[in-house]
């Protein structure tokens, strides 16, 4: 007889001293296959083999023998559209150095004072008289400054802010010129 399949079914024999199925009734054998008969030994098949599915087949990487030789791709360009060109550094009319901040006295009291790129206001509000306070500067280092009204030409000063100048607070007194 032939080995037990582990993890199949055992196969089960029908002895002499079985019951013998009522009338009519089958064993359950699948179509095609006879029935058992009482009192015959019945063996079931094996479970079939089951074998798996080859895998799809893979190209073989080109060997260097069977490969043309390539001309490396161009290197991509980017393309930056350019933006507005900077103007050019603004004349400077003077330079100042202080430790903290500064005071703008400007003729006239209306010009807007505007710290690096940020508006800051007319400079009747920061000429520390009158109600007007001094401006302290965030941070020590260069600091350009512009004082502009229209009807007037615009002046640009530099802000030097270090621990080493003589003055806590400049005055920055200017009187800006008016277009004829």
């Amino acid at each position: 007889s032939a080995a037990p399949i582990p993890g199949a079914p055992a196969a089960e024999a029908l002895s002499p001293a079985a019951d013998p199925l009522p009338e009519g009734q089958t064993t359950g054998a699948p179509a095609g296959e006879p029935a058992a008969v009482p009192g015959q030994r019945v063996e079931q098949a094996p479970p079939p083999v089951l074998r798996p599915k080859p895998l799809p087949e893979i190209p073989a990487p080109a060997s260097p023998a069977t490969t043309e030789a390539k001309v490396p791709a161009a290197p991509e360009i980017a393309v930056v559209e350019a933006g507005p060109t900077p103007e050019p550094p603004p004349p400077i009319a003077a330079v100042f150095k202080c430790r903290r901040g500064a005071e703008f006295r400007v003729d006239p009291e209306e010009v807007l004072v505007t710290v690096d790129g940020q508006l800051l206001g007319k400079a009747d509000d920061w000429d520390g008289a009158g109600g007007g306070k001094a401006y302290i500067f965030p941070a020590e280092g260069d600091h350009l400054v512009k004082l502009a009204l229209t009807g007037f030409r615009s002046v640009w000063v530099k802000v030097v802010v270090t621990p080493s100048a003589k003055r806590d607070i400049v005055a920055i007194d200017t009187e800006l010129e008016e277009i004829e």
